[in-house]
């Protein structure tokens, strides 16, 4: 029930001490020895006046293998960040829209009508639950557009076949 692996950070607080106290180094039994004959009835530090910078404490909390979660979180992985289209890229992807938008029926030459022709696509793409919009259907079929029909017709007439 939301307890963790570790011991309590008293318990390891606790632990660390007393390994200290036994230790076979000089400094630290003798500085053991001092702090424990110290009495407690000395003047007790004022919390107020007393800091502590995280970054000491995270590095004594790592000294002694205790990392808990509020402390060191776990770093939150980025997705990359998608590319920027180069020149051919997008101008592959625009005639492949022209393409499609010929083969659907949506006229891309002469007298092109960019909200006709998105509300002819819009259903087909919320039926797929694209997020595009209207606006951006009409713009991108006007850029298709833009790309093969520079300066007029360019596409065939189907009906001078």
């Amino acid at each position: 029930q939301g307890q963790s692996e570790d011991p309590p950070l008293a318990a390891t607080i606790n632990n660390k001490i007393t390994e200290h106290k036994a230790s076979s180094d000089p400094y630290v039994r003798e500085f053991s020895k001092q702090t424990s004959a110290r009495a407690w009835t000395e003047k007790t530090p004022d919390p107020a006046l007393s800091t502590v910078r995280v970054e000491d404490l995270c590095a004594w909390l790592e000294s002694i293998g205790h990392r808990p979660a509020f402390f060191f979180p776990e770093p939150v992985e980025t997705p990359p960040a998608d590319k920027p289209l180069t020149t051919t890229e997008r101008e592959t992807l625009l005639g492949i829209i022209a393409v499609l938008a010929e083969m659907a029926g949506i006229d891309l030459r002469e007298g092109f009508k960019k909200y006709t022709a998105a509300d002819k696509v819009l259903p087909h793409a919320d039926a797929r639950k694209m997020k595009a919009s209207r606006e951006t259907l009409a713009n991108k079929l006007s850029e298709a557009r833009e790309l093969i029909n520079p300066k007029g017709p360019v596409l065939p007439d189907p009906k001078s076949d």
